[in-house]
């Protein structure tokens, strides 16, 4: 059986590094932009912006500095080559 080389605690600590740069992101891309008039707005429009944006178009440093699209895209375009081969 083999070890992991990372703590639960150094797993948690990137996770939580992860959420933060997440939670900043849309405090600069939504939140500081807009004006809301009631909670359920706001819930709205940061629930469209992640699904219709940030899951989709927004250019991602892990992806290779590439959208999710153009990452998906680009992997089963090589999965597809690769079994026709």
């Amino acid at each position: 059986m083999a070890l992991s080389r990372y703590s639960p605690v150094m797993i948690i600590q990137r996770a939580m590094q992860k959420l933060k740069r997440m939670m900043r992101t849309i405090k600069e891309e939504i939140t500081w932009l807009n004006e809301f008039g009631s909670f359920d707005e706001a819930k709205e429009k940061i629930g469209v912006w992640i699904e219709g944006w940030y899951n989709k178009v927004y250019i991602h440093s892990k992806l290779g500095y590439k959208s999710p699209e153009a990452f998906e895209a680009e992997y089963f375009a090589k999965e597809r080559i690769n079994k026709a081969a």
